[in-house]
């Protein structure tokens, strides 16, 4: 796939990173070794979402402490079971919220997992409405199709402050500023 052989052109390891605030995340959640999830963790979830996803979702939610997660689109539903398990068996306090009610202080963590342009913009404004300064948003997929591609393009556009790719996955940070 040729944005695969893009995000392998353009990646660097954290010596590369110029953000303080991106090389921390690289250094201490993404390659660090004390927040991986086992195989062993992995193969006793609901086996809704890659182990690679959860794990790198696992790592954040430990590197950044969040307990407030909000999962919209299509695939929700196997996102938060999966989440909601590693959870219980880490011994994490996880909260899941809805759109239907406002959440108090905001979300922590919002996770957009959807297959469509539409739908993955409408579950990023959402997941905007629900965020506070401190509000991390993942969207998967992003790769996946090129009504995804435009969605991460109409995304960065408007309210993208920093973006980080694990190639299937990208990850945006407020750094102190609402997404």
């Amino acid at each position: 796939m040729l944005s695969k052989t893009e995000f392998l052109l353009k990646s660097s390891n954290a010596h590369g990173v110029h953000s303080p605030f991106v090389f921390n995340i690289v250094q201490n959640a993404l390659y660090a070794k004390h927040f991986r999830l086992s195989k062993g963790e992995y193969k006793a979830l609901p086996q809704g979402w890659s182990y690679q996803k959860t794990d790198i979702l696992y790592r954040l939610i430990r590197h950044f402490k969040a307990t407030k997660l909000l999962a919209l689109g299509e695939n929700a539903t196997a996102v938060t079971d999966t989440l909601r398990q590693l959870g219980e068996n880490s011994r994490l306090q996880l909260w899941f919220f809805s759109t239907l009610a406002p959440i108090q202080g905001g979300i922590e963590i919002g996770i957009v997992s959807d297959t469509t342009k539409t739908g993955a913009l409408k579950a990023f404004e959402e997941i905007i409405k629900n965020s506070n300064n401190n509000t991390m948003c993942v969207i998967d997929n992003i790769h996946t199709s090129q009504q995804m591609e435009w969605a991460w393009e109409a995304i960065k556009k408007t309210r993208v402050l920093l973006s980080r790719s694990t190639r299937t996955t990208w990850a945006l940070f407020s750094s102190g500023e609402n997404l």
